[in-house]
């Protein structure tokens, strides 16, 4: 069973850490700005040419086949 005064003290502290945001929030924006700065750039291939497993992909759709093909009909039947 919860208590009203755990209830009263779960809201003040919601009411504290929101009050804590909203004075250091433009500072946290600030640090995390100059953060992303130093992280690396994460690149995306902008065609498949680019893209290692993509070009990989493109090469094995690309092979001919190994099987031999049928001669044709005509060329297998006298006149």
């Amino acid at each position: 069973m919860v208590r009203i005064e755990q209830v009263i003290i779960l809201v003040l502290g919601m009411a504290l850490v929101q009050a804590c945001w909203r004075l250091h929030r433009s500072k946290v924006q600030r640090w995390w700005r100059g953060v992303k700065d130093r992280l690396p750039r994460h690149w995306r291939p902008k065609s498949p040419a680019d893209c290692p497993s993509c070009r990989l992909k493109a090469q094995n759709e690309l092979k001919p086949e190994t099987r031999e093909r049928p001669a044709p009909y005509g060329a297998s039947k006298s006149t």
